[in-house]
């Protein structure tokens, strides 16, 4: 996929702003080889645009450039609390609230970012939109970890800025980008991360903690995450607070309220994620989770419930068959290259920790299998719901499994065709199953309507 452009996206947005917010440069903007290209002072027009394109510039033009108007520390604070009542269906307790208007005044030190946001807001608004559910759910976390001031604020502005690097991505590509395969997902929003970093380790008097945060907010303690895949408590707890964030937001929006579901559906995800972070953090909003508890309302009719079961039924003997092949191809892969090859120890530790969580959280075990066979619909209100909460923990399971076969994927291609072809092989099982449960019921013929 081809990243690269012959234009520069961020003028090209600040051309559509400057049409009723008038941009201009507070700096001489120099190419690479420090020539001035566009005087200090000059407005970002189309013209100026086309210029700039020609050029590999010597500063983002983030910072050398100057709105009339940005987004004022009240609006942001509305959208936040806008945000945070939907998703959670909740209202700010007083210390949230004093937290985030402490935030929102403080972002104003900032006026790059302020302007960056700005942008933001007006030229991808969707994604605008999920960034404060983001930032709603990472300042509920920090408030209740107790963080510091300092600490706080690199969590908020992180959380702002954790994708604002797409305003440096071609639009034509921000619009594919949840229709491309994985991989050229993947690369993109490594792009996107590096642009980010670039710019936030250039504002003046902003943390550097603030762009390690957003550039490392995918990856896990467990190995699981990406770009870099780093294992381990090596990344700070900004980093992960913002990380969880963006987790439980992404399974809010993309994945729970589409289909009916609301807060309290969002621990079978969190359970299943407690070797991804820190347990003072997975506690954290374990804690924050029971504070917004509500009564228990599942999303299916009844009468297809029963069904659910028995594919659940199926579907954890698959899971569990699938995870077995792939300790099988590790372990034959350690022992054709030697277990302490560098490139392995990330998928065995990932395998360890899945089999592990599997076995602790007790989705293999027998009684399950038992209690599934018994659904039927006479089953009681609570019996179905839990049927539900199951089905969740295992689609959230499949994900971390996707994971696994990414990991061993990726080191298969550094140890020869042979493991190459096993691993495709092993991902095309995976592959198969359906994303999630209402997938499988409707690809079985069973409606998920009431």
């Amino acid at each position: 996929m081809e990243l690269y452009t012959d234009r520069n996206p961020y003028a090209d947005h600040l051309v559509e702003v400057n049409k009723h917010n008038p941009v201009e440069t507070i700096a001489d903007i120099c190419n690479e080889l420090g020539a001035t290209i566009i005087p200090k002072g000059t407005a970002l027009t189309e013209e100026v645009a086309s210029k700039l394109a020609r050029f590999n510039l010597l500063q983002p033009l983030e910072l050398q450039v100057s709105l009339s108007q940005t987004l004022s520390p009240v609006s942001l604070h509305h959208h936040i609390c806008d945000i945070q009542t939907q998703i959670l269906s909740m209202h700010p307790d007083q210390n949230f609230d004093r937290a985030l208007s402490e935030q929102c005044s403080g972002l104003g030190v900032f006026p790059l970012l302020n302007q960056k946001l700005t942008v933001f807001a007006e030229r991808m608004p969707d994604s605008y939109h999920q960034t404060q559910g983001v930032a709603a759910f990472a300042l509920l976390i920090a408030t209740e970890l107790g963080l510091n001031a300092e600490s706080r604020q690199v969590v908020f502005v992180a959380s702002q800025m954790h994708e604002a690097g797409l305003l440096n991505i071609p639009p034509e590509l921000c619009a594919q980008r949840t229709a491309l395969a994985e991989p050229e997902q993947r690369e993109l929003d490594i792009e996107q991360l590096n642009r980010g970093k670039k710019f936030l380790d250039q504002v003046p008097n902003l943390s550097k903690r603030v762009g390690r945060a957003v550039l490392e907010h995918r990856e896990r303690i467990d190995g699981s995450g990406w770009p870099r895949g780093l294992t381990g408590d090596r990344y700070s707890i900004e980093t992960q607070t913002l990380a969880l964030a963006v987790f439980l937001n992404e399974a809010m929006e993309k994945r729970l309220q589409p289909r009916g579901y609301d807060v309290p559906h969002l621990l079978p995800w969190v359970q299943t994620e407690y070797q991804s972070f820190d347990p003072e953090i997975y506690r954290a909003i374990v804690q924050v989770l029971k504070k917004n508890d509500q009564s228990l309302y599942g999303a299916l009719p009844h009468q297809v419930l029963p069904d659910l079961a028995r594919y659940l039924r199926i579907l954890q003997y698959t899971m569990k068959h699938w995870l077995g092949l792939a300790a099988d191809l590790v372990k034959d892969m350690q022992e054709a290259n030697g277990s302490s090859h560098e490139t392995l120890q990330r998928p065995a530790i990932i395998l360890s920790g899945l089999e592990s969580l599997c076995f602790n959280a007790g989705l293999w075990d027998e009684h399950i299998q038992t209690w599934l066979a018994s659904i039927d619909i006479q089953s009681t209100h609570q019996e179905m719901n839990e049927v539900e909460m199951v089905a969740l923990m295992f689609e959230s399971m499949l994900v971390k499994f996707k994971r696994l076969n990414w990991a061993i994927h990726e080191c298969s291609k550094t140890l020869g065709r042979e493991w190459a072809v096993r691993s495709e092989r092993l991902g095309m099982l995976l592959y198969r199953l359906p994303e999630d449960h209402f997938s499988a019921l409707e690809y079985y013929g069973f409606s998920t309507k009431g």
